[in-house]
């Protein structure tokens, strides 16, 4: 009886890791897939942040926190860039412009 009440919290203990886990995926492909997230990679990309990038080479974290919606976005994410790593947090608004504008970057050195 007992093997049998912990089978059933166990099973229902990895159901539970894998919804969130497909949630989280889902949220953060979401993040991945928007314009906010493309402007904030292209500034990165470009050099004009303090994270150091040669010839594009960085990685960005599989999972992204943050929110998201149609006027303003809050990223937080790692960056891994020339053997250094970077936690990046990001606010964006829309401009009059329809267009993501960066309001506040911060990458802190990990």
């Amino acid at each position: 009886m007992k093997k049998l009440i912990s089978s059933i919290i166990g099973a229902f203990f990895l159901i539970v890791l894998l919804v969130t886990v497909y949630f989280v995926n889902s949220i953060s492909n979401d993040f991945k897939n928007s314009d906010a997230f493309a402007s904030v990679i292209e500034l990165i990309e470009k050099n004009q942040t303090i994270i150091p990038v040669i010839n594009k080479q960085f990685e960005v974290s599989y999972f992204i926190g943050g929110d998201l919606n149609s006027e303003v976005a809050h990223f937080n994410f790692r960056v891994y860039s020339q053997k250094r790593k970077f936690v990046v947090y990001v606010d964006l608004e829309r401009n009059q412009s329809d267009l993501w504008e960066i309001v506040d970057f911060e990458a802190i050195e990990k």
